[in-house]
């Protein structure tokens, strides 16, 4: 049997050699990648976020955790999820998620301001934030949304669409809840001083009952719009005008499924807007201290789809009136 050339073998041994060579630097590659992801991992921000009431209520909550399982997703942070947080118990889970080190406590709502208040001092190295609220501390930010225009858009709306004259507001005592109602009040008087805006008080976002008793007091005394500021009570106040055959307005996210024919439209918030800016500038450490303020201007606050029953003649109407807010300080 004839001998292999010795140039074959060398040419042989050189490529397994580099073959060798190749392996070990992707080994080598490959266990460098898994370090630094070991780091980065380790070093990840720890992000709280507190929510006061359930997460099915197609608004508020839902579209709070909606947004940050998808920021999460994209910055790989570590994410802690407190849902239907009793609220004599926030101080302290606030507590204990800034003594095991968390650095941002988010609040999503007024609810939590006075609790976090509270406890900032004690932990600054946890930035505390709050959808709304008060601030008195430096590592305090609170997220304040510009309702009044907001308030007259919806009042203004409201008074196109009534046949009755009389258009009922469902909203709560809360602080940042009066501005809203002053544009609400506004919009109506500006824009009919034949219609009759009827205010329904309730104790807090997700009292169901009072919801229910609201809308149907309204209803009673011939109101034939209803919109709620609600959190998950804006399903039931839907429902409830749409099996008395009159015409709501949605909050938060589009509310035309719940009842099509009914839903005017909707006073919509883009919270993962808010969201995402929030987390953004926290990790490149940009997030300011005080007060962030959103809203039409800003394209946080604005009207969902129209639905079917809406003129075009309501939404030229509609579109001059928010183009002229977005511009100056009054319509």
């Amino acid at each position: 049997m004839a001998k292999k050339p010795k140039s074959i073998i060398y040419i042989m041994g050189a490529l397994v050699i580099w073959l060798l060579l190749i392996l070990t630097f992707q080994f080598l590659v490959s266990m460098n990648q898994i370090q630094q992801y070991s780091r980065t991992t380790s070093t990840s921000p720890k992000i709280a976020l507190l929510l006061e009431g359930p997460t099915y209520d197609q608004a508020w909550n839902s579209t709070a955790l909606q947004s940050m399982y998808q920021l999460q997703d994209k910055y790989k942070f570590e994410l802690e999820i407190v849902k239907e947080i009793d609220k004599n118990k926030i101080e302290k889970v606030a507590s204990n998620l800034a003594a095991a080190k968390f650095d941002l406590v988010i609040g999503h709502g007024i609810i939590f301001s006075s609790p976090f208040d509270a406890i900032a001092p004690s932990y600054p190295d946890t930035r505390f934030v709050t959808l709304n609220g008060e601030v008195n501390h430096p590592n305090q930010t609170v997220i304040k949304f510009d309702m009044e225009p907001a308030g007259y858009v919806i009042g203004k709306l409201s008074t196109l669409m009534t046949k009755t004259n009389k258009v009922g507001f469902i909203v709560t005592n809360m602080p940042n809840d009066m501005p809203l109602l002053a544009g609400l009040k506004r919009g109506v008087a500006e824009s009919s001083p034949k219609t009759t805006a009827i205010i329904k008080i309730i104790p807090d976002y997700n009292d169901q009952e009072a919801a229910i008793h609201a809308s149907k007091e309204l209803i009673a005394e011939n109101v034939d719009v209803i919109y709620s500021a609600g959190d998950s009570i804006n399903l039931t106040v839907i429902t409830v005008a749409q099996k008395h055959d009159i015409l709501s307005i949605g909050y938060i996210s589009d509310q035309r499924f719940i009842a099509p024919n009914h839903v005017i439209t909707s006073l919509m918030q883009d919270v993962n807007q808010v969201y995402t800016n929030l987390i953004d500038q926290f990790l490149f450490d940009q997030l300011p201290n005080g007060i962030v303020n959103y809203g039409l201007r800003e394209g946080v606050n604005h009207l969902g789809p129209y639905g079917p029953m809406v003129s075009d003649e309501v939404k030229l109407e509609m579109t001059k009136t928010i183009d002229q807010l977005t511009r100056t300080s009054t319509p």
